[in-house]
């Protein structure tokens, strides 16, 4: 990504910014960075009003190979399903932080706040995650 200035975050949005930092730090799903890279972080609000930390990777994912493979079609995953009795569910909310980052990688998905992060798991927004 191409240098970038921080986004002026009002009071409330500092204390999401520093909530996200803290939690994702104690659960060890970014450390601090070194990287000469960085994505911009910044909060936006959802539908409700909630507001959402986000990291702005446009300039990342731009220079990034996209996966290619079709998509299996539901009628044939239904097929398969015919039959079984026991099915299995995913937490689709926490579901990215179970996805590592490749060893030797984090420092490409750093991004910048008031300090410097490098997430250790897949964030939303991210190429092919």
């Amino acid at each position: 990504p191409k240098k970038q200035g921080l986004y002026s975050l009002n009071e409330t949005e500092t204390k999401v910014m520093e909530e996200f930092i803290n939690e994702n730090l104690r659960e060890k799903y970014i450390r601090p960075s070194v990287s000469p890279i960085a994505s911009i972080f910044f909060v936006s609000k959802k539908e409700k009003g909630a507001l959402r930390p986000l990291q702005d990777y446009r300039d990342l994912n731009s220079g990034t190979v996209k996966n290619r493979y079709p998509l299996p079609l539901v009628w044939k995953l239904l097929d398969k399903l015919q039959g079984d009795t026991i099915f299995s569910k995913l937490d689709l909310r926490n579901g990215y932080n179970n996805i590592r980052i490749k060893d030797g990688d984090p420092w490409k998905a750093a991004f910048r706040t008031e300090g410097l992060f490098e997430p250790m798991v897949m964030f939303f927004g991210l190429a092919n995650s």
